[in-house]
């Protein structure tokens, strides 16, 4: 299944989503989403697709106590994750202009009872994680972006296997390998998705971060030594480019490529490419989704369960 989830990615953005209890949605230029694992995931893209949108992420209970002028957003795929129910719960207790999105469950069920606007995405079977399209066009329409949405509902024809060839290469050579993944600032949210779906999908330990940050601390823990040579075997690196970013990222992204070739550490290249913002994010992240699911396929691993976060939210009772 999740194989055809990534093939049919694209079509989530014709997604036409219908607000219910629409009259009762407050227009604000500012928004807190409210949710963990994939369900924030879309979120993240779109404040990285538009960083003049005033946007938070809240990965936690409950809400920051000082909200002023934010519309908060509930977001759980399945509608039952506990921290975005305590979210939605905070803000009825304390009268701050709120919505949801969900597939069902808990969250929208308390929407319904609170009289609270939202979104019931479709719910087709897969992973929070691969319902990225549904929760960028669910979140945009509660943030009445519909510009926004034309623009990517005209995506909803593109081949998601145009870069699989590329993914299976730069899978096959992570294979034995923990990948570490680096973007600029403003491509953050694609570095933390590619390496969340090797986490869930590629059931691997994988860790990203961002350059310049990375230069002034990270670099250091890779350099060479004897005592440590051992990790050129653990260790393979992605970088993410763009060829948007500022021209002292990419001397400083190939400056630390050089290093970490020279310390003996396998370093791939990847890419950002479209024509506009918005379709360079995607595409990379369809991207990840490929490499994730070779990874799998490599360990001979099943992709799609996450059968360890169930289980650890069954211990928490």
């Amino acid at each position: 299944m999740l194989e055809n989830a990534i093939k049919g990615f694209y079509k989530q953005l014709e997604l036409d989503p219908e607000v219910k209890n629409r009259e009762k949605l407050e227009k604000r230029d500012e928004f807190i989403v409210a949710g963990m694992g994939g369900s924030h995931l879309g979120a993240d893209l779109i404040a990285c697709a538009d960083h003049t949108i005033p946007l938070k992420i809240h990965h936690d209970y409950n809400l920051p106590e000082r909200l002023t002028n934010e519309l908060l957003i509930a977001s759980s795929y399945s509608g039952n994750t506990e921290e975005a129910i305590s979210a939605l719960d905070f803000a009825n207790k304390n009268n701050t202009p709120s919505a949801a999105i969900s597939v069902g469950g808990k969250l929208l069920e308390l929407a319904e009872s609170k009289g609270v606007p939202y979104i019931k995405i479709p719910d087709t079977g897969i992973q929070p994680r691969s319902a990225v399209g549904f929760s960028v066009i669910g979140t945009l329409a509660l943030m009445n972006k519909m510009d926004e949405i034309n623009s990517l509902k005209s995506m909803g024809s593109k081949n998601a296997e145009e870069r699989r060839v590329e993914a299976n290469t730069v899978a096959e050579a992570l294979k034995n390998k923990i990948p570490v993944i680096y973007s600029s600032t403003r491509n953050e949210a694609v570095a933390a998705n590619w390496k969340i779906r090797i986490n869930e999908t590629g059931k691997i330990p994988s860790f990203w971060n961002t350059i310049p940050e990375a230069n002034h601390n990270e670099l250091i823990g890779f350099e060479k030594h004897k005592e440590t040579s051992n990790f050129a075997d653990i260790f393979g690196f992605i970088f993410l480019k763009d060829s948007e970013d500022h021209p002292r990222i990419h001397k400083r992204m190939e400056i630390q490529k050089n290093m970490y070739e020279e310390w003996g550490y396998k370093v791939q290249i990847v890419e950002l490419t479209g024509k506009n913002r918005w379709e360079k994010i995607l595409s990379s992240i369809v991207m990840a989704d490929w490499t994730a699911y070779h990874i799998s396929e490599t360990y001979g691993l099943e992709p799609e369960e996450v059968e360890t976060v169930e289980r650890f939210k069954k211990l928490l009772g």
